[in-house]
């Protein structure tokens, strides 16, 4: 049986997809933006695989992105289709067959930790009901921010680098740009943002306003990530006081601060 595959032809600026040999084509910017655009695109013709070579590390954000997406991105699958040499297959073949299950154990033993712990476990409940929060999304969340559900939403926002910062120096004013953060969970906020601005509602609704308001797409973007954090940290909100109210000899409450 045929597998449909994607090639992805990667550049420092952009991402030219080809299904197959003779298949649909299309151009995306090599941005989170552009990289979920890529796995739509890559969804709506039912891609298996995702083929891409690796260019100077320009290769790495749509790797983890693509991945996050639920798309089978890897390198040694691609390079086995053009070995002929029975010994060398064969090594493949086991290494595959290596990396699948150490794939699998690592999901295994980060969903038993999520489950283990009722904290996480209750976040990964309510952040999953946000259209484009999957799994591996919640795990990679939860560890690169913790402090979530225990930061106002302004401060949260400039811990994940999505606020809008001044640039006043004196009588020196300059636009508003976002700056600072932590660059691993705004690429996870930029992702579901995404996925979110398609599927949910408001954020729809939100986006479509910034659009009539002649707000350029990397505005639009960072809004949508800043509003998805307000929700993710409002949840996790609910979810910790919820907690301390019944449950507080297993975790003392912990103040919201400024």
């Amino acid at each position: 049986m045929t597998r449909i595959i994607c090639g992805v032809d990667i550049s420092s600026a952009s991402l030219a997809a080809r299904i197959g040999r003779d298949g649909a084509t299309g151009s995306f910017p090599n941005t989170a933006e552009g990289i979920v655009a890529l796995a739509s695109f890559c969804h709506a013709h039912v891609v298996e695989l995702v083929a891409m070579e690796a260019t100077g590390g320009y290769e790495q954000q749509p790797f983890a992105l693509l991945s996050e997406q639920g798309l089978p991105v890897t390198a040694q699958r691609n390079q086995s289709r053009l070995v002929t040499a029975s010994a060398v297959l064969a090594w493949f073949t086991e290494l595959l067959a290596l990396v699948a299950r150490q794939i699998r154990e690592l999901e295994i033993a980060i969903a038993a930790l999520i489950s283990e712990d009722p904290l996480w476990h209750q976040l990964d409940q309510v952040f999953r009901s946000i259209k484009g929060v999957a799994d591996r999304t919640v795990a990679r969340l939860m560890a690169e921010m913790p402090e979530i559900g225990t930061l106002s939403n302004k401060a949260i926002s400039k811990l994940a680098g999505v606020a809008p910062l001044a640039r006043d120096s004196g009588k020196q004013q300059g636009k508003r740009a976002v700056r600072g953060g932590r660059p691993q969970v705004r690429e996870i906020l930029f992702v579901v943002a995404g996925v979110a601005g398609r599927y949910e509602p408001d954020f729809i609704a939100f986006q479509q306003r910034l659009r009539a308001a002649g707000k350029p797409g990397k505005v639009i973007r960072i809004a949508l990530a800043h509003k998805l954090l307000v929700r993710l940290n409002a949840k996790a909100r609910e979810v910790r006081q919820h907690m301390a109210t019944e449950m507080p000899d297993l975790r003392a409450p912990i103040a919201v601060t400024n």
